[in-house]
């Protein structure tokens, strides 16, 4: 395992990202410990178990809160944003599995370990995604045994009556401004994020050309709609601005 670490870190692996690999492999091992198997022994059935086990047990971590803090798996009803699951995460398990696949294969270029990786992979989205271009569109191909689905979220969104909370705490008319603008901006990044109204996503070179050609929507209850452009200093104006700065015309 220190080999396998000390590669990492000799590739320009963040320090967090061997930390975590660290923990997997370490979790991996002791449940190979508990079994009774040597880690060049393993097959792909230590490695369902190891999935079975995280898919059921109790994340240590959810249980070091606060009193009084939000139940686990709950969701805030003001911000929108769910707190984390009492148990683990599928993009957790997801992240053990390619820490342990990467660990063999990198056993496997010394000829150590077991002859196949006790890992499965799916070929097919191996192949799919091996020189695909980011302007296209991610296709969907059937997931490797053993891999969670992992939910995708929807995109937070706060009620009116909390928008107009926030609106009204702002001190000056920049603020609202600001905070309409930014508003806009995410939903036409939600827009582009779904894709055409035929439900069929879009690529980022249509992401690209959907943003460059959207207008700008209506205001919502307590926002501002489109912030008009400041309108030029007239002569006058400037004149002032430059009387008393040494600026100004000696002709005049």
């Amino acid at each position: 395992m220190s080999a396998y670490l000390r590669d990492l870190m000799l590739g320009d692996v963040s320090p967090l990202t061997c930390r975590s690999y660290a923990f997997d492999l370490l979790r991996w091992h002791r449940l190979l410990w508990c079994l009774g198997i040597g880690w060049e022994k393993a097959t792909e059935a230590e490695v369902a178990a190891m999935v079975g086990w995280l898919r059921a047990a109790r994340n240590p971590q959810r249980e070091r809160r606060q009193p009084g803090s939000a139940p686990a798996g709950s969701v805030n009803l003001k911000t929108g944003k769910p707190s984390l699951r009492a148990g683990y995460a599928p993009a957790t398990i997801n992240h053990a599995l390619t820490v342990v696949h990467g660990f063999y294969s990198f056993h496997g270029r010394f000829r150590d370990g077991p002859v196949v990786n006790p890992v499965p992979v799916s070929a097919q989205r191996r192949q799919v995604l091996a020189h695909r271009s980011p302007l296209e569109p991610v296709p969907v191909v059937r997931r490797a045994r053993l891999r969670q689905r992992v939910p995708q979220q929807a995109p937070r969104s706060i009620p009116d009556a909390l928008w107009d909370e926030l609106l009204a705490a702002m001190g000056s008319d920049r603020d609202p401004c600001a905070a309409g603008v930014l508003c806009q901006l995410g939903r036409a990044g939600e827009r582009a994020a779904r894709g055409d109204p035929g439900g069929r996503r879009l690529g980022w070179a249509a992401h690209l050309r959907r943003v460059q050609g959207h207008q700008d929507p209506p205001a919502g209850p307590g926002l501002p709609g489109r912030v008009p452009p400041p309108e030029p200093l007239s002569g006058r104006r400037r004149a002032s601005c430059r009387r008393g700065t040494g600026l100004e015309n000696p002709a005049r």
